[in-house]
C-alpha cells in the first residue's frame, strides 16, 4: 500500500465562458477569410471545450430548390484554417490545408447514430429522417429530412391548399474544431504566446450545398414522390397503394392538364413531407429505365410539354393534400393523395406515356438545372465568434509559472496535429508513385485520400452528374460503371433498388475509381511486405479485409476512433500506422513512397483506363510540440 495515500498538489480552478467576436467584421460569405484572435488577456484556456459559432444562411431563391449543407455539416464551411500566436511577429503553430476533407473523413468513419443525431442538431448535419423514409427504395436516403430540416421551412400539417413560399432559415451552428491545438485534452497558456491568431478560410458555395435526395434525378430515384394520375381518384388497389387510375387518370398522347397528383408513397402523406417549393420547376421521369450515356434513352424516359407561359417546365403553383377518402370515386381516392396545382397548364407532346398505377413514374426537380450556367448558391455567415472556455487560475500558479520562465525555464506544450501533402495524378496514370517529403520527427500516421480534381461547373457539383449516364449495358461484372462523379453504384437492375447513385461531393471525400492495390516503401523496404488488395472494396459492393485492417491501425494513431465503416464505399483512403500505441517514427530524410495501381475497365468491349483526375490529400498525423523560453517561440515539427 506504500503510496497509495501519497498526495499530489491539487490547484483549484474555474472555467468561465467566453466569446471572442471575428475581428474584421461579423458578415462573411464563401471565399472569404475570417481572422479570429484570442488576447493574451485570456490567460489560459481549454482547447478541447472551444467551438466556432456561425449563423448560416443559404440564399438561392433563383432555383426555388430546397438546399442544405453538406451532410457532414458545418465542418465542410472550412477550406483551410491557420494558427498563429500572437503579437507582432506571429510564429505559425498550426495549419491544415484541405480541413474539410481531414473533418469528412473524421465524420465517416468516427460515427454513431448518437453522433450523427448531435452532429445533426449542434453541427447543421444530415441524418436519416424516418419521416421521410422510402416504402420502395432499400438504401436509406440521409439527405432527406424535409418537416425538421433546420435550413428551409416545411409547409404545413394540413389538409388546406399550401401557396406560400418557403424561405431560407438562419441556422446557428456550434462547430468544434479539428485541429491538434483545439482538440487537445491540456490546458492552453495563450499568456505565454501572447494570445492566439486564427485564420479562416471558408469554401466556394457550390462545393458544399446539397439538394434533397427525393427531387433529384442521380440519388435514390425510387424514393422520389411517384406520380399517380391527372385527376385525383383511383379504385382502392391492395397493399395500401391505389390501383388502377382508369383512362382519364394517365397522362397520354397530347393532354393539357393543370394538376398532377402524387402517390401516398415514400412519405407523401402529409403536406410538411412535400420536398418541392412554390416556384420550383419539375419534371417526370421513368424510374425503370437504365440510362445510358446521354443520347435517346434519357429523352424517352422523360416527358416532353408546352407550357402556356413559354417556358416549357412544369412549376409548382400550389399544393394540397386530401386524406384518405376509403373509395374509389372522391378525390384523395382510397389512401390519400397530395395534388400539384400548377403554374401554367401543360400540354404533352412527347416522352414518357404517365401511368403511375406501378409507381415507375418519379417526380424530379429541375430547378437547377433550368438556371443552367447562371446558377450560383452563396452561403453568409453572421454573428462569427470563438465560444472558448477561459481557465482561471490561482495567482501563485501564474506567478510560479512566469518566476520559471525568467529563470530560464522551457514550456513545452506537445500536441497531433495533420500536415497536408498533396499530390496531383491524371487518370490515364494506371500505376502511380506518389512521394512524398515527409519532415516530421514525431510521425504517428499517414492518411492518403484521393478526392476528385476534375473541373465541374456549380450545376454539376450540386447535382453530381453532367447530364450523361454511364454504359451500364456493357459494364462488366467485375467492376460496376462510373460516371462524371466522385462514386457511382450501380445495382443492377435489383428489384426495388436504388439503380444507379452519383455523388454529390467531389472535391471532398476519397474516390476508389477502381484502385487495385497499393504498397508502401520507405526505410528502405516496402510496407507491408505484400501488396494489399483494394479490389473487392473497390467494386462498391464488398470489403477487403487487409485494407481494413491496414485502415483501422491507421485512423486509431491519427486520433480519429474507427467506430465505423459503413461510408467505405463513398469516402476512400489508405491509411498507414507507422507505429503503435505511444510510439513515433522520425520521417526525416527517408524516401517515403505510396506506390498504387489500378485496373482498366471495360466499356463497350474497349478496355479502358480510370475515369477521374485526383488529387491525393496525404495528411500525415504526428506529434508538434510549441516551445516558448524567455519571449522566443519557437514549433518542432
Amino acid at each position: 500500500m506504500s503510496g497509495f495515500w501519497a498526495s499530489d498538489d491539487k490547484i483549484p480552478v474555474q472555467q468561465t465562458k467566453v466569446s471572442i467576436p471575428a475581428e474584421n467584421g461579423l458578415n462573411y460569405t464563401d471565399g472569404q477569410t475570417i481572422h479570429i484572435h484570442v488576447p493574451p488577456t485570456i490567460d489560459y484556456i481549454q482547447p478541447r471545450e472551444t467551438y466556432l459559432r456561425v449563423d448560416c444562411l443559404i440564399d438561392d431563391d433563383s432555383s426555388m430548390t430546397r438546399l442544405c449543407l453538406d451532410k457532414i455539416g458545418g465542418s465542410c464551411l472550412i477550406r483551410d484554417i491557420r494558427i498563429f500566436s500572437g503579437g507582432a511577429g506571429g510564429v505559425l503553430l498550426e495549419e491544415i490545408q484541405g480541413y474539410n476533407v481531414l473533418a469528412s473523413l473524421k465524420h465517416s468513419y468516427e460515427q454513431n447514430e448518437s453522433l450523427r443525431n448531435k452532429r445533426e442538431l449542434v453541427e447543421g448535419g444530415q441524418n436519416h429522417n424516418p419521416k421521410c423514409r422510402s416504402d420502395v427504395g432499400r438504401i436509406k436516403c440521409e439527405i432527406n429530412n424535409v418537416p425538421d430540416s433546420s435550413f428551409v421551412d416545411a409547409f404545413e400539417d394540413s389538409n388546406a391548399s399550401q401557396t406560400t413560399v418557403l424561405d431560407n432559415k438562419l441556422v446557428k451552428l456550434l462547430l468544434p474544431l479539428h485541429t491538434g491545438i483545439f482538440q487537445n485534452n491540456k490546458v492552453f497558456p495563450c499568456l505565454l504566446t501572447s494570445g492566439l491568431r486564427l485564420e479562416i478560410l471558408l469554401e466556394d458555395a457550390p462545393r458544399i450545398v446539397r439538394c434533397l435526395e427525393q427531387v433529384s434525378l442521380t440519388n435514390h430515384l425510387n424514393a422520389n414522390m411517384l406520380f399517380h394520375s391527372c385527376e385525383g381518384t383511383a379504385s382502392p388497389g391492395s397493399g395500401g397503394v391505389d390501383g388502377d387510375v382508369g383512362t382519364t387518370g394517365r397522362w397520354t398522347g397530347t393532354d393539357t392538364i393543370t394538376s398532377i397528383w402524387v402517390r401516398r408513397n415514400n412519405g407523401q402523406y402529409t403536406a410538411a413531407n412535400f420536398p418541392l417549393r412554390i416556384g420550383e420547376a419539375f419534371n417526370l421521369v421513368d424510374n425503370t429505365k437504365d440510362f445510358t450515356g446521354s443520347g435517346t434513352d434519357l429523352t424517352d424516359a422523360m416527358v416532353s410539354f408546352n407550357t402556356g407561359d413559354g417556358s416549357g417546365l412544369l412549376k409548382v403553383g400550389s399544393i394540397k393534400h386530401y386524406a384518405a377518402q376509403g373509395n374509389d370515386t372522391s378525390v384523395g381516392g382510397h389512401w390519400g393523395l397530395t395534388e400539384i396545382v400548377l403554374q401554367s397548364a401543360a400540354t404533352k407532346v412527347g416522352g414518357l406515356v404517365c401511368d403511375g398505377t406501378s409507381g415507375d413514374v418519379s417526380i424530379i426537380s429541375q430547378g437547377i438545372q433550368s438556371r443552367g450556367a447562371t446558377w450560383k448558391p452563396t452561403i453568409t455567415l453572421s454573428n462569427v465568434a470563438l465560444i472558448t472556455q477561459q481557465v482561471e487560475m490561482p495567482p501563485q500558479y501564474t506567478s510560479k509559472l512566469m518566476g520559471m520562465m525568467k529563470e530560464g525555464g522551457v514550456l513545452n506544450y506537445g500536441f497531433l496535429s495533420y500536415t497536408n501533402y498533396r499530390y496531383s495524378q491524371l487518370a490515364s496514370d494506371v500505376v502511380a508513385n506518389i512521394r512524398l517529403p515527409l519532415q516530421e520527427s514525431k510521425c504517428k500516421a499517414i492518411l492518403a485520400i484521393p478526392t476528385d480534381s476534375s473541373v465541374y461547373t456549380n450545376t454539376q457539383l450540386a447535382l453530381g452528374y453532367d447530364g450523361s449516364f454511364p454504359d451500364t449495358t456493357a459494364a462488366t461484372t467485375d467492376y460496376p460503371a462510373f460516371t462524371a462523379s466522385t462514386f457511382t453504384y450501380d445495382n443492377k437492375n435489383v428489384s426495388g433498388e436504388d439503380k444507379v447513385n452519383f455523388s454529390t461531393r467531389s472535391g471532398l471525400v476519397g474516390i476508389w475509381d477502381y484502385l487495385t492495390e497499393y504498397q508502401w516503401f520507405y526505410d528502405g523496404r516496402l510496407n507491408p511486405n505484400r501488396k494489399v488488395d483494394t479490389s473487392q472494396v473497390s467494386k462498391g459492393t464488398s470489403l477487403s479485409q487487409q485494407w481494413a485492417i491496414e485502415g483501422e491501425k491507421a485512423l486509431a494513431m491519427s486520433g480519429i476512433k474507427p467506430l465505423s465503416f459503413r461510408d467505405v464505399h463513398e469516402n476512400a483512403f489508405i491509411g498507414r500506422a507507422v507505429a503503435l500505441q505511444d510510439g513515433v517514427y522520425d520521417a526525416r530524410g527517408r524516401d517515403f513512397n505510396l506506390q498504387v495501381q489500378y485496373s482498366s475497365r471495360t466499356s463497350a468491349g474497349v478496355s479502358q483506363p480510370p475515369v477521374k483526375n485526383k488529387l491525393w490529400n496525404c495528411f500525415s498525423a504526428h506529434l508538434r510540440t510549441i516551445m516558448v523560453k524567455g519571449d522566443q517561440i519557437s514549433v518542432q515539427v
